[in-house]
This record gives structure tokens, sequence and C-alpha cells, in this order.
């Protein structure tokens, strides 16, 4: 892969791509960390100056770029010249009351003076050397403008010409004592890389024919089965990591009742309550009084479902019997009898490591047990579930 450095006025995004590394003029860095590096002048900021006299505000910047060249031992070099933009200079107060560069001239009217010798801060070329006059250059696909070329009576050696127009036949790149001068208006990523292939400083892969693919040779028809067969493989073992990832993820959405309150927790206890006891909690309606209801064949199992940071406590048990005894009461005025066995499903201490939490304290089992309630844990509830998951549940008997 090319490494090249493209060296603006400012970063210039649009030449941002595979092996091109942006910087500034005034801040560039080593020429031979780079196959290539682009001097792109083409910015109106560059020519500019402050004061009156005929300079440019970038002379050091440019005399320093010099000094790298002159220094550089392998990189080739690349300067894009700018188009017929124009130079400023002589900043001050305007007659509107606010400050501007007060002289202007286009890049043309400079040809032959002070342009070539700003250049030559870089590189010398000759005065003269550029002429105006607007061309195109194609290249592979692409159009170039240019507002100059290079004039023929400066050019001593015709290999040294790289590219020119199309029609007019004007000179549009020249190498220069190892300096590769354009006056080619290249403004995107794609035309730069398609520029510097064609001049040779860069080498771009061929792109593969497509005829190429059905021309078999060696043991390309061994290898394409072989590619075959381990896609085949490949296809089999993502299937099986997306089943065993879903089970994981429903396994975690079970493990969650060890750590959750609320409705997310109801939702999962149900969940697992349905598949346990072969019920069904959708139609159950929750009117604030006990979560949950279930009635069996012979057995009615009402309860409450919590998710807490402390303890189990007896207010804990005391407001599963109010519910309980409450039920009791309703099937006395309906005259109905059931069996019926009160249970607290709780997450305790749900924001401890498992293996950190205290067991419950001997006076909530009393109590419980005096109360004919049965307290199951989370933990001991994913046990059960985990039994008649592996079909060793045995049934209501189990709790």
């Amino acid at each position: 892969m090319f490494r090249i450095q493209h060296m603006a006025f400012k970063k210039n995004t649009d030449m941002h791509g595979d092996g091109v590394t942006l910087s500034e003029i005034s801040a560039p860095r080593s020429l031979d960390e780079f196959d290539v590096n682009i001097i792109d002048l083409s910015s109106e900021y560059i020519w500019r100056y402050h004061d009156r006299q005929m300079k440019i505000d970038y002379e050091s910047e440019f005399n320093d770029l010099n000094r790298m060249i002159e220094e550089s031992c392998s990189s080739k070099i690349v300067i894009i010249l700018p188009q017929n933009i124009r130079y400023k200079n002589s900043y001050g107060a305007n007659g509107n009351g606010s400050k501007d560069y007060l002289i202007s001239k286009e890049i043309k009217e400079l040809i032959g003076y002070s342009f070539e010798e700003w250049i030559g801060y870089i590189v010398q070329i000759p005065s003269c050397m550029l002429m105006y006059e607007n061309t195109v250059t194609k290249i592979k696909g692409f159009e170039y403008e240019a507002a100059f070329h290079f004039s023929n009576e400066y050019v001593y050696d015709p290999n040294c010409v790289l590219t020119h127009s199309n029609l007019s036949n004007k000179n549009t790149t020249i190498n220069m004592r190892d300096v590769y001068l354009t006056t080619l208006k290249i403004d995107s990523y794609d035309k730069l890389v398609n520029y510097l292939n064609c001049i040779g400083v860069i080498q771009l892969e061929e792109p593969v024919p497509e005829w190429i693919l059905a021309v078999s040779m060696f043991d390309d028809e061994l290898q394409k089965g072989i590619v075959v067969e381990q896609e085949n493989i490949i296809s089999e073992c993502n299937e099986k990591i997306v089943i065993a990832k879903d089970k994981l993820s429903l396994n975690m959405k079970y493990k969650s009742i060890l750590y959750t309150n609320g409705d997310e927790l109801v939702a999962v206890v149900f969940e697992i309550l349905e598949k346990l006891l072969n019920c069904d909690l959708s139609t159950f309606i929750d009117e604030k009084k006990e979560d949950f209801l279930i009635k069996l064949e012979d057995i009615t199992f009402i309860g409450e479902i919590k998710g807490v940071t402390s303890n189990i406590k007896s207010e804990h048990i005391s407001q599963l019997d109010v519910h309980f005894q409450g039920y009791m009461d309703k099937l006395s005025e309906e005259n109905e009898q059931e069996n019926v066995k009160a249970i607290l499903i709780m997450d305790h201490q749900r924001t401890q490591d498992i293996v950190n939490r205290q067991p419950v304290h001997v006076n909530q089992i009393r109590l419980a047990e005096r109360n004919g309630s049965l307290i199951v844990e989370t933990s001991a509830l994913l046990k059960l579930f985990e039994y008649w998951l592996n079909h060793k549940f045995c049934g209501i008997k189990d709790f």
C-alpha cells in the first residue's frame, strides 16, 4: 500500500482516503516517512500578504519545504500549482469601516514576475515558463481542468512531459529535476490517486477481470472444494452459536429474578410458575391485593412476590397473611371450601452477590410456619425450575 502525505493550507478532507495522511503546509511531517509528498498550493489563502509589498505570508514555509526537499533521500515530490485565483495584499481598513485586502490581482497577471519567484522558494522554475490558457486533461475516465500550462520553450526533454491537455496538447504536468509540477485542478481523493498512478509515482493494482475467474489451473478445484466444505462447517457453527446465544439470553432472563423487583420480577416469576404448575396467569387481574392466585384441581396458591434489598422481614410475612386471611374470609362468606396455601416468593438482598447473602432469620421462618405460609427464595425457585427443565420436577409436592 502506498503512503502519501497531502499538504495544503488546511487539512483537506476531500483528499482523505486509504494511504493518505493529511497535513498543513505550515506543519508538515517528515517527507521520507512517505512514498509521495503532495504540496498543494491551490488555496487562495496561501497567496496573500498583509503589507503592500508583492510578497506572500508563506515565504518562510516555502523555504522550509525547499530545505526538506533538498534533504529528502527517497520520497517523490508533487507540487500542485494554483488555478487562476486572486492574489491579495495590503490588508487594512476599507471605505465601509471594516478591514480587508485592498489590492487584488489574478495569478495570470503575476506570471513572468512575482509568481515564479514565489514558487522558486520551493523549487526553481524559469520565468515565463507558465502560460495562461484554460484546458482540460483527460486521464483514465477523469477530467482535470487547468488554467495554466508549461511552455514548450522551456521543456527541453519531451520525456519530462507526463500529462497534456486533450485536443490542444498543452503540457499540464512535467518532471523537473525529480520534482513533479502540475497545473491540473485535483480536488478529490479518487482524482489524486488516479493522477499519481498515471504519472507513475504510485502503482495501483490492476482490477481482476471477470473472465479470469473461469480459468481453472493448478489445484484450483481442490481448493474451491475445501472452501465450500469449510464454509458449510462455519455456517453450521454460526447457526449453533446463534441458538446458544439465544438460550443464554433466555437463561439470563430467568436468572434476573435474583436481582430485580417490581413488575420485571413478577413477569418472570409468573412465566416460571406457569411452567412449573401448568397454569395460565395471563387472566390474573392485580387488584392490589395478592400478587397471584393460582387455582389447581386440589389446591389453591395465593402469594406475594417481592424484591427487596434487605433480608426477609416479619412485615413481609404478615402482609402475606393478611391476603391469605382475606381470601379465607371471602370463601367463608361464599360458603366455599378450598385447600389454600400461602406462598411468599422473595428476592431478598437482591443487590448483593448471591454467595454473600445472609440466610433467612429463624424468627421469620417460625412466623411463616405459625401462619402456615411457605417462604420460597428466588434462588430456590430457580432450582425447582432447573429440575423442571431437566424433567426431574415431580409436581406440586416439590413445593
